[in-house]
């Protein structure tokens, strides 16, 4: 039924790609922060479900965060929508420091 729904959106490749992003990005928050930090989004949700009273309203203008939950609606979601870079930035250093090549870590 999911995908029958979907298959129904304007949005649904969009919609389908911001999706795969954000949980494989639980991944790499959990390996850099705990599982309390990916699951409760940076914080806006509560680990067993539900957002916090001091989950943000979505920002007014510029980027917004894939790892966080917001309050409220959004026009753009998908044109501002970005990974934070510090969550790029602890996906790199962690990816460096875990594989190694033949000739050295990666």
């Amino acid at each position: 039924m999911t995908v029958k729904y979907l298959s129904k959106r304007s949005d649904a490749a969009a919609l389908f790609k911001e999706t795969c992003a954000h949980e494989i990005g639980h991944s790499f928050l959990r390996d850099a922060h705990g599982i309390e930090y990916s699951w409760g989004h940076k914080g806006t949700s509560r680990i067993s479900g539900g957002l916090k009273p001091s989950t943000p309203a979505y920002p007014s203008s510029g980027e917004i965060d894939l790892m966080k939950y917001y309050r409220g609606s959004t026009s753009n979601f998908f044109k501002r929508v970005v990974a934070a870079e510090s969550d790029v930035q602890d996906l790199v250093f962690k990816v460096r420091d875990s594989y190694t090549t033949n000739t050295d870590i990666c």
